[in-house]
């Protein structure tokens, strides 16, 4: 049945069909994949930007030291 609220948590109103019972199990199931890979990206992006900030630093510190060596 098109446009029919399905109130799982309050009454424990069942959908009246099992084809709509699957409908809404894959809907959720989409659901969770779309989190998950936003999740992952995430995850790969603060570690790169976590690499990048340390050999940012890396670079900077190893040219200030090969800089001040040759002074001394």
């Amino acid at each position: 049945m098109k446009g029919k609220l399905i109130q799982i948590v309050g009454n424990q109103e069942q959908p009246q069909n099992a084809s709509q019972n699957d409908f809404l199990a894959q809907a959720l199931r989409r659901k969770i994949i779309k989190l998950r890979e936003k999740r992952i990206e995430s995850y790969l992006f603060f570690i790169f930007i976590k690499l990048l900030i340390k050999t940012i630093i890396f670079i900077y510190f190893n040219f200030y030291l090969v800089n001040t060596v040759q002074y001394i």
